[in-house]
């Protein structure tokens, strides 16, 4: 699978699906300039566009365009929660 969901990701993307049944998890990279790469995340409930590659794991759909897969590949995505709150996180072995 090229990118999956942590048992904590799914659980919270679950959650926030619930109130948009239609919707699917969009991940993409963008360049960082001298950071590197940076990831962006959101539901998105349009359809997939052209390049675009769907994946399905523990019943939460993913989008993601074919650009952003090839540096993504391999990825997990994770939900953490810290002193400042929660949120995701994208864990990329290829970074």
């Amino acid at each position: 699978m090229p990118i999956t969901l942590t048992p904590r990701a799914t659980e919270e993307l679950n959650g926030l699906l619930a109130e948009r049944p239609n919707s699917a998890l969009r991940v993409w990279v963008q360049g960082g300039g001298c950071s590197g790469l940076s990831y962006g995340m959101a539901l998105d409930d349009q359809p997939s566009e052209d390049g675009d590659q769907e994946f399905t794991d523990q019943g939460v759909k993913i989008i993601v365009d074919a650009m952003s897969l090839r540096y993504m590949d391999g990825s997990t995505v994770d939900y953490v929660d810290d002193d400042f709150g929660g949120g995701f996180k994208i864990d990329n072995p290829n970074a």
